[in-house]
């Protein structure tokens, strides 16, 4: 009998990763599967690094929340380094229609955008407000092709 994947929408950020773990404080309010840039005095914010490097907010597993539970300024914010081949479960800005196999990335918001690249959707999105989730893989540098 066939594997299925399930229907429902995954409870925790990093699917598949060999990537890193890392912590920094929150300089404002964060939710998880927002890309995070660093922010003054060691301190993260949502939005894309200027390198382009991804740094992925997760869910605070070790306080029993969620990935419907953001963090407030000041909060540590556990975070992800994810590597090409990594799995995750992000968040979608306002107003996408991403199909599966389409190339994406991340929008100034921290959000995956169908604009840009070094993400690969896995699950479609045609999302009307900020938040709904959208499965990607992460691409190996430089590219982002199915």
């Amino acid at each position: 009998m066939p594997v299925t994947e399930q229907a429902t929408t995954p409870n925790t950020i990093v699917l598949i990763g060999n990537g890193r773990h890392e912590e920094f404080p929150a300089a404002g309010a964060i939710t998880p599967g927002d890309c995070v840039k660093m922010a003054a005095a060691g301190t993260v914010t949502a939005g894309l690094l200027a390198n382009g490097e991804l740094l992925i907010a997760k869910e605070d597993a070790l306080q029993g929340k969620t990935v419907d539970d953001a963090y407030a300024s000041g909060d540590v914010v556990f975070t992800y380094i994810p590597v090409p081949g990594d799995v995750l479960s992000l968040r979608a800005a306002a107003t996408q229609t991403i199909a599966v196999g389409a190339k994406c990335g991340i929008n100034a918001g921290g959000q995956v955008a169908s604009a840009g690249v070094g993400l690969v959707a896995l699950s479609a999105v045609t999302s009307s407000t900020l938040g709904d989730r959208i499965k990607v893989r992460v691409a190996p540098q430089g590219q982002a092709s199915a």
